[in-house]
């Protein structure tokens, strides 16, 4: 073969070359950009935004912590995908967006010593958890198993907007507070209290009834943010 004969195939060959190059280096670049696109998608939020650190310390909840940083409590529940709010635990870290200092929550002015904070309104065991169905209907709050005839405390200060029957849950009594929040507390008897009263926190506002056929005896809880139930283990240390 010539090297006029050669020519053309070289050429063809150099051609073939430099567009397998070129190929390589557009391959090379996209992949770069999907790669850097993705490890950007992939960073977690809680990398993406401003905030802190806070360390769970013992009998915190995840809405004392989101009321001591003013920060909603389904935001801190979503940027930590967070599956069940009731299970935080001491030591755990928990995001809060949007802040740039950590606070001392059991000294913190927003919910320390001002009834800022829930309270157990009875000592007892949660026998019935919100959400479980109960005679076929959806629990809206937490029944907790106790004695009958024993205290029922005001969960928060506030005022009694409702004294007496009520379908569905016998006598109740609830409280309204200051910031869109109100507690229910049904199956009580002796009221301590009346319509209209100004009730501080832990103040006793009524005994807990008795139940007939020897059940044993409980109070039935609620806590509601503006008209929606909420689940009370979210909120009570």
């Amino acid at each position: 073969m010539t090297g006029n004969s050669l020519r053309p195939l070289l050429k063809n060959m150099k051609r073939v070359f430099l567009n397998l190059i070129i190929l390589i280096t557009m391959a090379t670049l996209i992949f770069g950009c999907v790669s850097y696109q993705s490890a950007v998608l992939n960073v977690p939020e809680t990398q993406k935004r401003a905030g802190i650190y806070h360390k769970v310390m013992p009998k915190e909840t995840l809405w004392r912590i989101a009321k001591a940083y003013d920060v909603p409590l389904d935001e801190i529940i979503r940027v930590n995908r967070i599956p069940d709010a009731t299970q935080i635990e001491k030591g755990q870290l928990i995001f809060v967006p949007g802040v740039s200092q950590t606070l001392d929550i059991g000294s913190s002015s927003s919910t320390a010593n001002k009834g800022g904070y829930f309270i157990w309104p009875v000592k007892g065991n949660v026998v019935c958890y919100y959400g479980e169905r109960v005679s076929g209907r959806e629990n809206k709050g937490i029944d907790i198993q106790t004695s009958s005839g024993q205290d029922i405390l005001a969960s928060r200060s506030g005022k009694v907007t409702f004294l007496g029957e009520l379908k569905g849950y016998g006598k109740t009594i609830i409280i309204e507070h200051n910031d869109g929040f109100s507690t229910v507390y049904a199956n009580i008897a002796e009221p301590q209290t009346k319509l209209n009263s100004n009730i501080s926190q832990g103040a006793t506002i009524a005994k807990v009834g008795k139940l007939d056929k020897g059940r044993q005896s409980f109070l039935h809880f609620e806590i509601r943010k503006g008209y929606s139930s909420q689940n009370p283990i979210f909120y009570l240390p």
